[in-house]
């Protein structure tokens, strides 16, 4: 039994609550990844890798589900509360992906405006000119460098430093190599990479319906996909719950419990 002999059973409501939450609510609120966690390990390319077995899988849902009526679980997301954010201990590695694709979205339809000027876009239900379209969207998804809805854990690692690139949209200065490099062959430049080239092919950019299309598939996305978001009161619970239920994802090291203790 998960807590067996450390607590009594009737105060288990006091450890964690759990409850079904969309992306679009899990991105209303602030995230971070803890300096413990792993670094962004999902792989990148097609078919039984990370990233673009995730894109195919939300490709097919918005493809079964052309009603907007149907929900795409996407597993557990372990948080506890700190400094006014919650500090992801399982799900980083899915709520980073996400992430990433949003940023290219956001970007795509940025680029976009010099082909849509005078265009109006819906964002549910509310119209938005297309100057304002990939701000609106950002603030929906991603946030801005003064207020992100998801803080890289602070290591300086490549795919930390190329995220904050990508995320805050600094100029990349000419570089042949290096994490400001949009061609560097680190792994969240890759993931941004794959999400911009499959999003464009999808939804053409330079067309109306294309951007249209991009904004319902990202409006389904956000509705739709949803987490089992567990609340824990403290990162010692978390992991205690996540060294049970983890038989999918990465595995535990002999120091990882220890180390969050």
């Amino acid at each position: 039994m998960l807590f067996e002999g450390s607590v009594p059973k009737t105060n288990h409501s006091r450890i964690f609550d759990a409850e079904i939450v969309s992306l679009g609510e899990l991105l209303s609120e602030r995230h971070s990844i803890p300096d413990m966690q792993r670094p962004f390990e999902w792989l990148v390319g097609t078919g039984a890798d990370h990233v673009g077995k995730l894109w195919e899988c939300l490709v097919e849902y918005d493809e079964g589900d052309p009603g907007h009526v149907d929900l795409y679980y996407t597993g557990t997301l372990i948080c506890y509360k700190e400094a006014g954010m919650w500090s992801v201990i399982d799900g980083q590695q899915r709520i980073t992906t996400l992430s990433v694709m949003f940023t290219a979205m956001r970007d795509i339809l940025a680029e976009a405006y010099t082909h849509h000027r005078g265009l109006t876009v819906k964002i549910d239900g509310e119209d938005f000119p297309m100057s304002q379209v990939a701000n609106e969207l950002a603030k929906r998804t991603i946030g801005n460098s003064q207020h992100p809805r998801l803080t890289p854990k602070d290591d300086g690692s490549a795919n930390t430093v190329a995220y904050l690139w990508l995320m805050n949209r600094m100029p990349r200065p000419s570089a042949k190599r290096g994490v400001h490099n949009p061609n560097a062959p680190y792994r969240i430049n890759k993931a941004y990479r794959l999400f911009k080239r499959e999003l464009e092919s999808r939804f053409p950019p330079k067309t109306s319906a294309g951007i249209e299309g991009m904004i319902l598939f990202a409006e389904h996305i956000l509705d739709g996909v949803v987490f089992n978001r567990t609340r824990v009161r403290d990162m010692a619970y978390g992991y205690r719950i996540f060294s049970n239920e983890n038989v999918m994802g990465l595995k535990l090291n002999h120091m990882d419990i220890p180390r969050a203790l």
